[in-house]
Order: C-alpha cells, then sequence, then structure tokens
C-alpha cells in the first residue's frame, strides 16, 4: 500500500511539473503562443486567420516588436524610457496608449528565424521594430523548419 502511494503521489508531482512548466513557457514565450493558441483560436478552420488579441489577451492596443538590432536609442524613442532593450534578443512590448502595459524577450536567429520563431509578413519594419495595432488580422501559415509565417491582411482581404 505504500509503495502504491507513493507512486501515485509522483505521478502527480511529475504531472504538475510538466504542466506548470508548459504553462510557464505558454506565458513567457512570445512564438510559443502564437503557435498553440493561434492554432486553437482558429478551431481547425483553414485558413487560419486570427489576431494577435486572440492569442494574447489583456488591455493593450498595439505590439512594438523590436529586433536584436535595435539600440536602446530607438526602443527609448517608441515606448518611452524605462525600458531595457535586452542583448541579442527580440524584445516584445505590449502598449496601452503611451504606456508599456507587458513586456516580453525571446531569443532571436542572426540570419533567419530559428525553429519555433514566429516570423512576420507584410508589416513594414520601421528602423529595427515593427508596430502591430490589437485589430490586425492574420493567416498563419507554415514556414521553412518549424517557424510559423504571419502574413497580415489587409483590410478588405478575403482569404479562400
Amino acid at each position: 500500500m505504500k509503495r502504491f502511494v507513493v507512486v501515485v503521489l509522483s505521478l502527480i508531482a511529475f504531472v504538475c511539473i510538466v504542466g506548470g512548466a508548459f504553462y510557464w513557457r505558454l506565458d513567457h514565450s512570445f512564438s510559443f503562443a502564437i503557435h498553440w493558441k493561434g492554432e486553437r483560436s482558429c478551431h481547425g478552420r483553414q485558413p487560419c486567420i486570427f489576431t494577435l488579441a486572440d492569442v494574447f489577451p489583456g488591455d493593450w492596443d498595439r505590439i512594438v516588436i523590436f529586433d536584436m538590432n535595435a539600440s536602446q536609442a530607438e526602443v527609448d524613442s517608441v515606448v518611452g524610457e524605462g525600458t531595457t532593450r535586452p542583448d541579442l534578443q527580440r524584445f516584445i512590448v505590449f502598449m496601452k496608449g503611451g504606456s508599456v502595459v507587458h513586456m516580453m524577450t525571446e531569443p532571436q536567429s542572426f540570419e533567419r528565424p530559428s525553429d519555433g520563431e514566429a516570423a512576420f509578413d507584410g508589416i513594414p519594419l520601421t528602423e529595427n521594430h515593427y508596430i502591430i495595432p490589437r485589430n490586425a488580422a492574420f493567416v498563419m501559415a507554415r514556414g521553412d523548419g518549424e517557424v510559423d509565417v504571419l502574413e497580415l491582411l489587409k483590410p478588405d482581404e478575403v482569404v479562400e
């Protein structure tokens, strides 16, 4: 009986640790959240069309994504002073009006998107950053390797 209880408690602990690690990654990885929640927000519809508000609920009106080449001066001029740009990482800033409401970082490859990284198509790159409004709609496609490519839909564009 003791052995059974130990095995059951060990299994419960294992499930809690694995589940906790999964949900921590889901909450802290921009690209992983897009991959996981984006596909689920489509409910099997193809093509898969969604907004980043479907993936990242909360009180924000735009996301600013700085690539790893953005300078601290560029970050300060776009989102205001008081945020520190990480070295050699993509820096994602959720904003509401002129205020920063959430920040995330994630590794970024030097030459091309790495496996698991979300890449954007159709969004103009200003200096070293993208600005994505809350209501921007995207079509998700699988790029080379395991890269999710999010293609921006134009306001009147219909995808079949």
